[in-house]
């Protein structure tokens, strides 16, 4: 599709005419990011991210002029050019699964992220839940409640307690597809965790109270303080304020 076009604002060659209409015609493209355009030989031409142009890919199993790269040959699973896919006895399709983090090209399935404290489990439950948004409510760990800026109980995402070994605390998880957390505030002995599968974007503060300690006499501070025994019998001070939120002693 490229061509001998020298000016920019008309940069490809339109050899066929099978975009513009008229063969040999120098055009300008504007197509969505990452749309399939048209198979050359065994290379696809994809929209580029910008959307100005297209860009080559090199297709593993040949190009159908329908769909772009064929991803597998018949009755085959297989993970090329980015995605998982399933071909009946035709060599036709049958479903496809874009893997964001690349595949496994000697395995037929997405590479994942395999986050700390054993969580991958409930990792892989994320795919079958919905978007999550949480803006100005509070999550109490022990019990896993929501409540809304007047109390009130509203409903969450799916919740777990998962255990921790001897020394650590419990972890209240959420899971959720493409999460939000905007004003929340955090109180209770368990840890917080949060997973998604999907976009997290963070747009208010996060105040957590002591979470995974717990108010006691058993620790002795300094006077003023408030004083918490944490799950590993350790001591947490944590210092008070003063008027219009002044440091501590003022």
């Amino acid at each position: 599709m490229q061509g001998t076009c020298i000016d920019p604002n008309y940069p490809y060659c339109d050899l066929d005419g099978s975009v513009g209409g008229t063969p040999g015609a120098c055009i300008a493209v504007t197509c969505t990011a990452g749309e399939f355009g048209k198979c050359n030989g065994a290379t696809a031409l994809t929209c580029n991210q910008f959307g100005t142009g297209y860009d080559q890919v090199d297709c593993a199993h040949g190009c159908d002029d329908a769909t772009g790269c064929k991803l597998c040959e018949a009755n085959q699973t297989a993970c090329s050019n980015g995605a998982v896919g399933t071909c009946d006895a035709n060599g036709n399709q049958t479903s496809v699964t874009q893997c964001p983090l690349g595949c496994f090209e000697d395995q037929p399935r997405c590479r994942d992220i395999d986050p700390s404290n054993h969580l991958s489990t409930y990792l892989d439950m994320t795919t079958s839940v919905q978007d999550v948004v949480l803006d100005h409510v509070t999550i109490n760990t022990d019990d896993g409640t929501i409540r809304d800026s007047h109390s009130a109980l509203i409903s969450g995402p799916p919740t777990y307690v998962v255990p921790q070994p001897a020394g650590g605390s419990p972890i209240r998880l959420y899971v959720a597809n493409k999460l939000t957390l905007g004003d929340i505030t955090v109180s209770g002995t368990n840890s917080i965790a949060f997973l998604a599968s999907g976009d997290v974007d963070v747009t208010g503060p996060v105040h957590l109270n002591v979470a995974g300690a717990v108010h006691t006499g058993a620790c002795l501070g300094h006077g003023g303080s408030i004083t918490y025994t944490q799950a590993n019998a350790s001591c947490y001070e944590l210092a008070p304020g003063g008027g219009g939120g002044a440091t501590t002693g003022t």
